[in-house]
């Protein structure tokens, strides 16, 4: 599979926003009601939403893995000013927020993610952060496996406010770099 790794572009914003759709339902636990996702998906992760991502480019950097017909295969976003909110006692104020990091069905098990990851940890040096810090369900197995092979260590959990009256709960993971 012949993989090409980019930073996206505000061109990419409708495609980042499809694949981010088609994914997400993969990192939700298996309580959460479909409408509940859909409502999601419409008010956090449309068009107008990774555009606005994008036109922040000295904050939010996006990396995209994209395969020789055109597909999206992965894509990350890597908050460089995260909100204080987010940060946990445990998280290092010197800390990039890795809000997004998904991969299709299609490229699991190919390198992708590893390599995306790479991007990743770069991103953060290059910007001068001491860690990233990430938030996961606690019921997503595949994500943990895979931030915990990646140096990944628990620090925290918090709740994830996803809709009103369905809370969930996320591990909240730090590297440092």
């Amino acid at each position: 599979m012949n993989i090409t790794y980019r930073s996206a572009t505000p061109d990419d914003a409708l495609a980042v926003s499809e694949l981010a759709r088609e994914l997400f339902p993969d990192a939700c636990p298996h309580f959460i009601p479909v409408d509940a996702i859909e409502e999601f998906n419409d008010d956090k992760l449309n068009e107008t939403v990774f555009a606005e991502f994008l036109d922040q480019s000295e904050r939010m950097i996006i990396n995209l893995a994209q395969g020789e017909d055109g597909k999206l295969l992965g894509y990350t976003l890597l908050d460089t000013q995260p909100d204080p909110a987010e940060l946990l006692d445990t998280v290092d104020k010197n800390s990039a927020y890795l809000s997004k990091f998904y991969v299709h069905p299609d490229a699991r098990g190919t390198g992708v993610a590893h390599e995306l990851m790479d991007r990743v940890v770069d991103d953060a040096q290059q910007a001068g952060f001491a860690s990233v810090f990430l938030g996961t369900n606690i019921y997503n197995e595949r994500a943990n496996a895979f931030y915990a092979k990646n140096g990944f260590e628990i620090v925290g959990e918090r709740i994830f406010p996803f809709a009103p009256g369905i809370d969930c709960t996320d591990y909240v993971r730090a590297r440092v770099l």
